[in-house]
């Protein structure tokens, strides 16, 4: 897990609403404060959980670039192998990662 991380500059934690992968995304956390990387994450699938929104913004204490649903679509794209913001841009999952991106692109890539 480390060497995946060694020489990033940034490190975006996907979680999702489960005590599993927050379990996880902590440990990832650790892994980029060892090796000094900045670190935001993104709470996927947060429709199905949505009280693990604060929850998530608390334990994991990064930036929270926003949220995506949990749609079927996104699975659809991943079946045929089709990028989701290519197979059905205007799903809610798309216009979230699209909201994620800018808030990355400009809080911190400049």
């Amino acid at each position: 897990m480390v060497s995946s991380i060694a020489g990033s500059d940034i490190l975006i934690v996907v979680v999702e609403p489960t005590p599993t992968s927050l379990k996880g995304s902590m440990r990832l956390l650790e892994a980029a404060e060892e090796l000094r990387a900045d670190a935001a994450a993104i709470l996927n699938k947060h429709n199905l959980n949505p009280g693990y929104v604060e929850l998530v913004e608390r334990e994991l204490g990064v930036e929270l670039l926003g949220t995506v649903p949990y749609e079927d679509v996104v699975v659809e794209a991943y079946a045929s192998a089709t990028p989701l913001l290519k197979y059905a841009p205007s799903s809610k999952a798309s216009e979230s990662l699209l909201e994620c991106f800018e808030r990355l692109r400009e809080g911190w890539l400049r």
